[in-house]
């Protein structure tokens, strides 16, 4: 076909929605003229940069790009669009990772203004739970924002399941606020944190006498909550006894406070949590088979953050923004050096551990950019570990021991090359072709 680069040009700005791609450092390449006229420039003189035209969207960096398969949705959000004179209108926005020639990693990103996005901004629009600490652009947690409004909409219990630190609570408050039960308390217990012998006063309360301390009337968590939700916090920690009392709730909505001779009835929505695999407790009789169906009507699997990498900035970025907000004003943002590091670590503590991480960085930090020096000196232990030198080819074991080096002498060059016997620019070399970080000193 002659005159091949028109005809693509005639069919980029024949589309109705906007078109902009932005290159690996985000500033914008090219944008058709549907995206033009939205935006207000007056051509592809311009060159703005994505966090200029996007003030309010997600954090982007180039690593999640290179990370991210051709073609993965990163983000469908609906978010301002800040226009050349400077007004900011709503727009629906679709954040797509491409890779251009070379390889390069670009950002595309179509959009439409707010107003007149309709079906396509909801069909399958995934719940935007940002305000609830929780953000996500993983295939992995798509799943979870889609179906989190169905669940909240019911009255259904809910068994979230997660590792340790994965953000169970967050969810369960999601789950919560996005409910009709909103307006009512949620009270909140660690079924693992509580003694057995007073676990049952505090769910269902006591009467004054029910024992030698009970001096007045007290009410449990489940009278607290009522009209709301409880959440039951590692659930997979109560005894066989406690197990049959929590079963005559959720099938009978009623309960027997300690001391009292009279019934209590319940409206109160159950959301339990657990670390463990519960089906195996069942199948091993430690878990009664009944409780697990009943709490399970509704399931939820968090990922843990190591299944889910590419959160990995916005993660920080959330955690970095809410603390400076509330302790030292303007946020730093990570080095290049510091977010390799963390998408190298396999966070065994999940964002418990990443928030630890980040803590002690800017508690550290007094400039505008974490670096490796602010990085608590356990993480690089932790990546060495992790990281075995690779069977085969003397390339993997090169780029192995490369990398440790990098790790062992804290991002910096130069020592890291006199430590391999190499000259540093050599160093630099051989990490850009291996697509690891250009490394500082």
């Amino acid at each position: 076909m002659k005159n091949t680069g028109r005809f693509w040009e005639y069919c980029f700005n024949a589309f109705p929605e906007g078109i902009l791609v932005f290159d690996s450092g985000f500033r914008m390449a090219s944008a058709n003229e549907c995206a033009l006229e939205l935006t207000g420039m007056k051509g592809e003189e311009e060159h703005p940069a994505y966090a200029e035209l996007f003030p309010e969207a997600p954090v982007m960096d180039a690593s999640l790009l290179r990370n991210m398969d051709s073609g993965t949705v990163i983000e469908h959000i609906v978010t301002p669009l800040r226009r050349r004179s400077g007004e900011k209108i709503p727009v629906a926005a679709r954040f797509i990772s491409i890779h251009a020639e070379r390889d390069e990693p670009c950002l595309l990103c179509v959009l439409l203004p707010a107003c007149d996005t309709g079906a396509w901004a909801s069909a399958g629009a995934p719940a935007n739970l940002k305000r609830f600490g929780i953000v996500s652009r993983s295939k992995s947690f798509a799943h979870i924002q889609r179906v989190i409004g169905d669940i909240a909409r019911s009255s259904a219990p809910v068994l979230i399941f997660g590792e340790s630190g994965t953000g169970k609570e967050l969810l369960a408050n999601s789950i919560h606020q996005l409910s009709e039960r909103s307006r009512a308390p949620m009270v909140k217990i660690n079924c693992g944190a509580i003694p057995e012998t007073l676990l049952e006063a505090e769910l269902f309360g006591y009467k004054k006498g029910a024992f030698t301390d009970a001096r007045t009337d007290k009410a449990g968590r489940f009278k607290l909550a009522e009209g709301g939700t409880i959440f039951l916090d590692e659930i997979g920690d109560i005894s066989a006894q406690m197990q049959v009392k929590l079963l005559r709730v959720l099938d009978k909505q009623e309960y027997d406070p300690l001391g009292s001779v009279r019934t209590e009835h319940t409206d109160v929505r159950v959301v339990a949590a657990t670390h463990k695999d519960l089906w195996e407790m069942v199948k091993n009789r430690q878990f009664r088979h009944d409780l697990f169906f009943r709490l399970n009507v509704m399931s939820i699997t968090i990922p843990p953050l190591r299944e889910r990498r590419e959160d990995i900035p916005l993660l920080a970025d959330l955690y970095i923004r809410s603390h400076c907000e509330q302790v030292r004003g303007k946020a730093p943002s990570l080095s290049p050096e510091v977010l390799q590091i963390l998408y190298e670590h396999s966070f065994p503590g999940n964002i418990r551990e990443l928030h630890n991480i980040l803590e002690h960085a800017l508690v550290l930090c007094r400039g505008a950019v974490i670096t490796t020096e602010h990085l608590p000196s356990y993480i690089f232990k932790a990546i060495k570990l992790e990281d075995p030198i690779p069977e085969g080819s003397l390339r993997a074991q090169e780029e192995a021991s490369i990398r440790r080096a990098m790790l062992e002498f804290g991002g910096n060059a130069a020592r890291a090359a006199s430590f391999l016997g190499i000259h540093v620019t050599t160093l630099r070399r051989k990490a850009r072709k291996m697509g690891l970080f250009p490394w500082r000193g």
